[in-house]
């Protein structure tokens, strides 16, 4: 079975804490987007992976705070997105031949934060 597994430093910010602002929170959802495209080309070009046009997609959220199912699906939609980008031709929309797997993990402060994507291809 192909994967391919991505790190993303930083976990996204609980949609509690986002800015206020529109433009603030326009520029947070580009920058949340952006950072997850940017390490997925990365492992993309470095493992010389092909897009995915069928599978599970996995997003385990590594923070010190955790948060509840809702708040943690809806702060992963810009990486999810970004990830879409990278890897998934298809979308994320309701007819997308993805299954998405959301989990969190709870680290240390010491430890760092941030999100494991896991892309496994279906058979």
């Amino acid at each position: 079975m192909r994967a391919v597994v991505v790190w993303i430093h930083d976990p996204p910010a609980s949609p509690n804490a986002r800015p206020k602002k529109l433009r603030e929170r326009m520029a947070m959802a580009k920058a949340e987007r952006e950072r997850a495209m940017a390490c997925c080309y990365m492992v993309r070009n470095r493992d010389r992976a092909a897009p995915f046009y069928s599978g599970t997609v996995e997003f385990e959220v590594h923070r010190n705070r955790l948060l509840d199912y809702d708040n943690l699906v809806s702060s992963l939609k810009h990486m999810q997105d970004g990830v879409c980008q990278a890897f998934l031709p298809a979308g994320d929309g309701p007819t997308a031949p993805y299954r998405w797997r959301y989990s969190q993990v709870q680290v240390k402060k010491a430890l760092p934060q941030g999100v494991k994507v896991r892309i496994f291809a279906s058979e």
